[in-house]
Formats: C-alpha cells, structure tokens, sequence
C-alpha cells in the first residue's frame, strides 16, 4: 500500500475560466505587439520564419499535430514559408511593392 503525501491532483486541472482564457489570448497579443515593436517593417518576414522554423522543428522532434487551426506542423511551416516568400518577392520587385499597403515600403 502506498502512502500519498502532498495533495492529490484534481481531476478537472486544466479546465480555464473565462477570464484566464481572455487572458491567454491577451497574452498572445500581447507577444505579437512586442515582436511588432521591435522588428517595425520586418515583423511579418520575422514572425513568419520563425514560425515556420519552429514548426519544423517541433515536426523533427516528434510534434505531430498543433494547437493551430491547420493542424500539421509541416502544412502550418509551408503556409508561413509562402508567407515569407511573398514578402521576399514584393520586397525586391518594386511593381508588386506599389500595391502593397504603406506601412510595407
């Protein structure tokens, strides 16, 4: 017979109130402003490859299925890749750059 010391683990643990899941969203913003505020114009290249990093990553290491809304670590890294080829593109091609919002120039 073993004997329990401490608290037993509650069964319902990971269950969030609404004001810790607002919370949750909040501080992912809050981590995309600060991303945003330091990089300026070169956020969304930023962002988007290391996502698409990570996602690589975390595939290699054994990480089959994501949280995001796609799912597959490989689909979510090959969107962010095409994201940050687009940016690459319209960077260098000054015809594609002038359909671009100003914040992108």
């Amino acid at each position: 017979m073993q004997e329990t010391i401490g608290l037993e683990p509650t069964p319902h643990a990971n269950i969030k109130t609404p004001a810790e899941k607002f919370e949750s969203v909040a501080f992912t913003f809050c981590k995309a402003a600060t991303i945003i505020a330091i990089a300026g114009r070169y956020a969304l290249p930023i962002a988007a490859g290391s996502a698409a990093a990570l996602y690589i990553a975390a595939f290699l290491k054994g990480k089959q299925d994501t949280r995001c809304i796609l799912h597959l670590p490989l689909l979510i890294a090959g969107f962010w890749l095409s994201v940050l080829g687009f940016w690459i593109f319209a960077a260098i091609n000054p015809a594609v750059s002038a359909f671009m919002p100003t914040w992108w120039r």
